[in-house]
């Protein structure tokens, strides 16, 4: 049963999804701990706490028509995790499909793009990374609890592909980041 291999406790590095009427614990163990980045440290030998997101305004329409098997369980407005909820999941736009995760006035979305390669993404499954577009240009520390969101989001993702590998090809108009940054520029994506 699909709730089962989700159910496999909170472990370092691990995530908790939230999905009406349970809570989803997640966690991947063979996933490299290694390849985690440390908090950052200050010059006085304290770790700095991450900046919060940036709240971004709502767009003038959210999309919520998008390939929601891709996110198991999670349906739109389900709690995903720290006061997050799933708001919406939009059909593939611009070689990518956006997740909107919400939390109050705070906006976070979470492009789904074509994996070529070594993961880019927070997330990622074997066809996707999941990149996290939060206004900030990669140039800073991500929010954890949105960090440890969006890769259990990647394991989501990773088992219904596993699940639904004829699905997988219809979703085959996905582009990596990288070229949907070159197509569309960066502002484009927003």
């Amino acid at each position: 049963m699909k709730r089962r291999r989700v159910i496999k406790g909170l472990l370092a590095g691990g995530a908790v999804l939230a999905v009406p009427g349970a809570m989803l614990l997640r966690a991947k163990p063979t996933r490299d701990p290694a390849a985690t980045p440390a908090a950052p440290i200050a010059s006085s030998g304290e770790v700095v706490a991450p900046p919060q997101p940036v709240a971004k305004p709502a767009p003038t329409r959210v999309h919520n028509d998008g390939p929601w098997w891709l996110l198991g369980p999670l349906k739109a407005g389900a709690p995903v995790a720290f006061g997050w909820r799933i708001q919406a999941l939009g059909a593939m736009r611009k070689g990518a499909m956006v997740a909107v995760l919400r939390r109050g006035s705070d906006r976070a979305d979470v492009h789904i793009c074509r994996r070529k390669g070594a993961a880019k993404g927070i997330g990622y499954s074997k066809h996707f990374d999941l990149i996290l577009m939060n206004g900030h240009k990669g140039d800073g520390p991500t929010n954890e609890q949105l960090g440890r969101i969006v890769k259990s989001m990647g394991w989501v993702v990773e088992e219904a592909e596993a699940a639904n590998p004829t699905r997988v090809y219809s979703l085959i108009g996905a582009m990596t980041h990288a070229e949907r940054v070159d197509r569309y520029g960066p502002e484009g994506l927003a």
